[in-house]
């Protein structure tokens, strides 16, 4: 977890934090600014969790649906858990929700691309 956080202030530092977070540093001027784009990042990888998710479960079998839930439902406890452990120094501080939702998001993508690797054979031809 301290390599993590080591290598995200390594990249602020020495790329800019805002090429870093994929921000726009001419139109971003405050922290709070940052922090919302790191929550509508968030909310946008969450929404595509959740439309994959609701597909998956139209298109898997009942015993199937009930280990993705059981699953689904572990992750969300260890995602929670990671970011919590992950921002815990930074409680209070103003970057707590830049570092909170681009942990989340960070987490959540990678769980959508775990999630159409192990059933892209489910999921319907796009």
């Amino acid at each position: 977890m301290r390599l993590f956080i080591f290598i995200f202030i390594f990249m602020l530092i020495s790329f800019g934090e805002h090429t870093v977070l994929g921000m726009d540093s001419d139109k971003l001027q405050t922290q709070k600014e940052m922090n919302e784009i790191a929550k509508k990042e968030f909310d946008k990888a969450n929404n595509e969790l959740n439309e994959l998710y609701d597909l998956l479960i139209k298109y898997l079998n009942a015993e199937s649906k009930k280990k993705l839930i059981s699953a689904e439902k572990a992750w969300i406890k260890y995602r929670d858990a990671h970011c919590e452990a992950v921002t815990y120094n930074y409680q209070g501080g103003s970057a707590f929700y830049l570092i909170k939702y681009s942990c989340l998001r960070e987490i959540t993508e990678q769980r959508v691309n775990v999630l159409k690797s192990a059933y892209q054979e489910k999921l319907p031809k796009q």
